[in-house]
């Protein structure tokens, strides 16, 4: 529950604690591949966190996020993890991909960042 509490502060305080999140997003990205169910779906909830409070594929940071930074990257963990063996994980990322649905009908600029995603070659 720490660990929450903590990871929470320190995601919607970024401005002022953390100048570039890129490296945090990347170890959750990296943490999503790990053989460790707990430590997967610690990475999973940390995605779904990300997205759904808009420190990644914000419509706000659209001239900030390319298609060559590190949401390509959340893209790729998500579609991974909607493979993965644990129900909860694969409900995770399938619930999050969800949500980005959701916010692509409501925002031309996040619709235009996934686009730009999937169209990157992998």
């Amino acid at each position: 529950m720490a660990y929450w509490a903590i990871k929470d502060y320190i995601m919607l305080n970024h401005e002022s604690l953390i100048q570039d999140m890129r490296s945090v997003i990347q170890a959750f990205v990296n943490g999503s591949i790990s053989p460790n169910d707990q430590v997967s779906t610690e990475c999973a909830n940390a995605i779904s966190f990300l997205i759904e409070h808009n420190i990644v594929y914000s419509p706000e940071k659209h001239a900030e996020q390319p298609a060559t930074s590190h949401t390509l990257s959340v893209m790729d963990a998500l579609m991974h993890l909607t493979g993965h063996k644990s129900n909860f994980i694969k409900t995770r990322a399938f619930s999050t991909l969800s949500t980005l649905s959701t916010y692509c009908s409501s925002s031309e600029d996040v619709k235009s960042m996934i686009e730009n995603d999937l169209k990157q070659p992998g």
